[in-house]
């Protein structure tokens, strides 16, 4: 039997995975916006709002004008808030300190930019593109099967084994 990874569910034909809009089922328990990606969602905030580190409910973001004491970052940074487009960030966005300062949720790490989140382990993001059985050696995904089935030559498919034809392997 064929399993899918999560954000993922099984086709009619029983041996390929399909992504799940997650935002289909209520809203993806986002609060404002819920936007669907491969194998996963995010949640967004509308203007004047910001995203909690539950990554799913927003808040009214406070700016810098409505500071009783701005502080400089306020200045330099304009109205640069998580209530803008998540701050420019990819997951979660906290400002309490006057400016964006992004971070991820588990398993991705902060790319260069301080904004993109990165999968850590390439396993992370679509099972690393394998069907079954994804191992991560020197950052890159290796592909591997479940008993009773071979790795297809593409290196990423499994391929059912007929364990009756090789000697010695069934009783009858």
């Amino acid at each position: 039997m064929c399993c899918c990874s999560p954000g993922y569910r099984l086709r009619r034909d029983g041996r390929t995975c399909q992504d799940v809009n997650e935002c289909e089922f209520h809203n993806g328990g986002c609060s404002h916006e819920c936007a669907n990606t491969v194998g996963s969602y995010r949640c967004l905030c509308g203007p004047g709002s910001r995203l909690m580190p539950d990554g799913r409910t927003c808040v009214a973001s406070p700016s810098c004008a409505t500071r009783r004491r701005p502080n400089m970052a306020c200045r330099l940074a304009g109205e640069a808030s998580c209530g803008v487009r998540n701050g420019g960030c990819d997951h979660y966005c906290d400002d309490t300190a006057g400016r964006p300062k992004c971070s991820c949720r588990p398993g991705y790490i902060l790319g260069q930019d301080g904004r993109r989140c990165e999968a850590a382990d390439p396993c992370v993001v679509d099972n690393g593109g394998c069907q079954h059985i994804c191992l991560q050696e020197q950052g890159r995904a290796r592909c591997t099967c479940q008993r009773g089935f071979t790795l297809a030559n593409d290196r990423v498919s499994c391929v059912d084994l007929d364990e009756c034809n090789i000697p010695g392997t069934c009783s009858q």
